[in-house]
């Protein structure tokens, strides 16, 4: 067997955990969600980030005009799905507090909200998870994906009790140069945290995104979405979200 090298990042990184996954793979056959749930995501998540690109050269004209030449054309997300768990993260990394950072940030951002909304429109599910800025690396053949980023997403993904994408604080430092940019993606989280939660550094992260934002003409059925979730814990998860929604994003 060939092994590939490993390719070492230090940049963005992405991970989520889809609620009620189990129970879908339960009721319907693994070739069926693969092909109409994980296959339709894939190339879902490709045509929306084909369409970010060319809307953010619009709406951020300002920001593109910033970084000139300094932006590869072949920059571009990948992604990795096993399980019940997606992976996104970006095969460029820029500088952090650049220009170039801040459109990686958004492209990726604008992503991610598609993502949640993917499952909670077009399936009934809820995604957990966390965009981080940590060390990683990835060996392609056999897969393998180990480092300090992925630790950090799995920690901060299990902190929420309710679905949604939480933001590591040095992901915020690193795009604070441009930040205003972000005002009607990203909130700051004031839900009450434990103070016991304060002493661990990957907790740290009162923000969340504001994963609504661009599909706010659409109606919520809370109703549909619990009676596919069915197990206790993730039932409470969803009403906790839609507290949370309601008290903090709305």
């Amino acid at each position: 067997m060939i092994v590939s090298e490993p390719e070492p990042y230090d940049g963005m990184f992405f991970m989520c955990d889809i609620l009620g996954f189990g129970n879908m793979i339960n009721d319907n056959c693994c070739l069926y969600v693969g092909k109409t749930v994980m296959q339709d995501m894939l190339k879902f998540l490709k045509e929306t980030e084909d369409n970010v690109f060319i809307d953010s050269k619009v709406e951020y004209t300002t920001l593109w005009n910033k970084i000139k030449d300094e932006w590869s054309y072949d920059y571009k997300l990948r992604y990795y799905t096993f399980s019940d768990t997606i992976i996104i993260y970006p095969n460029i990394n820029y500088k952090a507090e650049s220009s170039c950072y801040a459109i990686s940030f958004l492209i990726l951002l604008k992503v991610v909200i598609a993502l949640y909304n993917y499952f909670l429109f077009y399936h009934n599910l809820l995604i957990r998870g966390a965009i981080v800025h940590n060390k990683y690396c990835i060996i392609n053949e056999p897969f393998s994906l180990f480092g300090k980023a992925v630790l950090e997403a799995h920690k901060l993904e299990k902190f929420q009790n309710w679905s949604g994408i939480i933001l590591s604080q040095n992901l915020i430092q690193n795009i604070i140069n441009e930040k205003n940019l972000f005002k009607d993606l990203v909130k700051y989280d004031n839900t009450p945290i434990k103070e016991k939660e304060l002493k661990d550094d990957y907790l740290k992260s009162p923000y969340v995104i504001k994963w609504m934002n661009d599909w706010n003409k659409r109606d919520w059925d809370w109703s549909e979405i619990i009676l596919k979730i069915r197990d206790n814990e993730s039932m409470l998860k969803v009403i906790n979200t839609m507290i949370f929604y309601y008290n903090y994003l709305n």
